[in-house]
């Protein structure tokens, strides 16, 4: 029976002599290692955002993540409940992307076990996306694991420490557990592009999970955006895993201070992975688009039944069989079509999807 760790009142295990014994290098390594043993992990995450005009808090977010990891495999199925679903059926909260060692696979406004109707001539806003794997992949949703301290946040991407102090200007041990108030190994990192100074806290008491996070970003000489990430509480879920259930977040910029924390329900940590835990399947009549341009209609045998090699001429299929008449100014000149109108009618919901998490990142962690 797992065991909920009050940081206030856990025994620190290292001793001064300890202290000079780890080297960054080693610090960095304890890390990732307790990184490496979260094998599978299901978890409600819900944001609290204080509301100005009461004292109460109100909920501002209320999603579903649910992780699975293996080596260097990730699948995350995220379910955003506050974005409604479409007249269509599309539930455009909900995104299922697997991230391998070559391949990125990932649906957007799919329900399974509520589908939206999806046909030669159905309108639906589910699209689904393959292409090659991405490093530091922030599809899991406002940067979930940076603002879990599974990892580092930096910018709109989380980083593993290893790679973060790897590719930083400057890192050095700023103060050891004898020496720190947190009674933690600091970790002082610089990087440019943007300027930036991160003071991170690992803790030898949670298996050197990270567990406070402090950032500095110069924007220019006269605008600094500052953000502090700390964790309150830790489960012990065995095998030397600690996920934090509650981690509280503040951000200053232009002398105004915003405050938020996220409560964590964990559900699942490190069970034995299913043979189709990384197995995402493309419905039947789904349009996929890649890398390169191409977009398919798939087919039932999870391979495509349609094949287009450029946008123009999948719009040129698409839009007799769907008569809108807010599309009909598409149908002009197909040759001179930007790039952004071709967004817009082909990859819909992906851009929705990227402007609302592009928009609640500016406003909720502004870095």
């Amino acid at each position: 029976m797992t065991a909920i760790v009050l940081l206030a009142s856990v025994a620190i295990l290292n001793s001064a002599d300890q202290d000079h014994a780890m080297s960054l290098d080693d610090v960095v390594r304890a890390n990732q290692a307790a990184i490496d043993g979260i094998r599978t992990l299901k978890i409600h995450v819900k944001e609290y955002q204080p509301d100005p005009k009461i004292r109460s808090s109100q909920i501002i977010l209320a999603t579903d993540y649910i992780y699975t990891f293996r080596d260097n495999e990730q699948r995350t199925t995220e379910t955003n409940y506050l974005i409604p679903v479409t007249k269509s059926g599309d539930h455009l909260g909900i995104r299922d992307t697997y991230n391998g060692p070559t391949v990125l696979k990932s649906i957007v406004g799919y329900d399974p076990q509520n589908p939206p109707k999806l046909g030669e001539t159905s309108y639906s806003r589910a699209q689904g996306e393959i292409g090659p794997s991405r490093t530091n992949e922030t599809g899991l949703g406002m940067n979930t694991k940076g603002r879990l301290l599974i990892e580092a946040l930096y910018a709109f991407h989380t980083w593993p420490l290893k790679d973060l102090v790897k590719s930083s200007t400057s890192a050095r041990i700023f103060a050891t557990p004898s020496t720190s108030s947190r009674k933690c190994y600091e970790l002082s990192i610089q990087r440019k592009d943007p300027e930036l100074d991160l003071l991170i806290s690992v803790d030898p008491s949670l298996n050197f999970m990270i567990r406070r996070e402090d950032m500095s970003v110069k924007i220019s000489k006269l605008h600094t955006i500052k953000v502090a990430i700390e964790a309150d509480r830790y489960q012990d879920c065995g095998d030397g895993v600690f996920i934090p259930l509650e981690v509280r977040t503040e951000t200053t910029e232009r002398g105004k201070t915003h405050k938020s924390y996220i409560t964590n329900e964990i559900i699942i940590c490190n069970k034995d992975l299913p043979s189709d835990a990384f197995e995402i399947k493309f419905p039947d009549w789904l349009t996929v688009v890649d890398d390169k341009g191409m977009v398919y209609i798939w087919g039932e045998n999870d391979k495509p039944r349609k094949t287009f090699d450029s946008v123009d001429k999948y719009m040129q299929w698409y839009i007799p069989r769907h008569p809108d008449p807010s599309r009909a100014l598409y149908k002009k000149d197909w040759s001179n079509s930007s790039w952004s109108i071709v967004i817009f009618n082909v990859v819909v919901v992906a851009l929705i999807t990227s402007i609302v998490i592009y928009r609640r990142r500016r406003m909720r962690q502004k870095i």
